[in-house]
């Protein structure tokens, strides 16, 4: 684990959750010499098509829409929330625990923490149920927390050549999806720099 007293900048809202012995901090991520924690978890959280090239996320930084947040519990880097503010609502890009950490109610407390800081709408993405018994137990997660399964089709487009485009399905707190075609607008104009969304 790594231990980051002052290797975070402090986000303008600071958010805490407590759940059990369990207090979660949000702090946003500024500066890209400090990226070692997020890219280690997210290599271990996602597949390499879910997932960004590593060289890309420096940039994304500079982008006002982006948000790169540590999750911590007293400095301890246990999580992290990648996102973006757009238009109507925020996207959960990434969302990720520690895997020692799991189990424990840190996932539970993080999000909770991030919902409290970031008013309105949050969506965020998951694998449709069929595909794995842990998608299932995703989809189950989130719905504890007051998140919506909106089984409407919707494709991430692929992240880099040569990597494939994933078949996934929306979930939004606190209300449903009303309008896809919106939603799926903001998305691939801004999260993935495309002007027509793959069918």
């Amino acid at each position: 684990m790594n231990r980051m007293p002052s290797l975070w900048a402090a986000c303008p809202l600071i958010s805490f959750c407590a759940m059990d012995m369990c207090m979660i901090r949000l702090e946003r991520v500024t500066d890209i010499e400090r990226l070692g924690c997020f890219s280690r978890l997210c290599v271990e959280a996602f597949p390499v098509d879910e997932r960004r090239p590593e060289a890309e996320y420096a940039g994304l930084l500079a982008d006002p829409r982006y948000c790169l947040e540590m999750s911590l519990d007293e400095n301890r880097c246990v999580g992290f929330f990648s996102s973006w503010d757009l238009t109507g609502f925020t996207y959960i890009e990434h969302f990720a625990v520690e895997h020692t950490c799991r189990g424990q109610g840190v996932g539970s407390a993080a999000l909770r923490a991030f919902v409290a800081e970031h008013a309105g709408t949050v969506i965020l993405e998951v694998e449709p149920p069929r595909v794995s018994v842990d998608a299932v137990r995703r989809i189950a997660f989130y719905e504890r927390l007051g998140f919506l399964y909106n089984p409407v089709h919707h494709v991430q487009p692929p992240y880099a050549q040569g990597l494939q485009p994933v078949v996934l399905h929306l979930m939004s707190f606190p209300d449903p999806v009303t309008d896809y075609a919106a939603v799926r607008h903001e998305l691939y104009t801004h999260v993935y720099d495309l002007s027509e969304a793959p069918m």
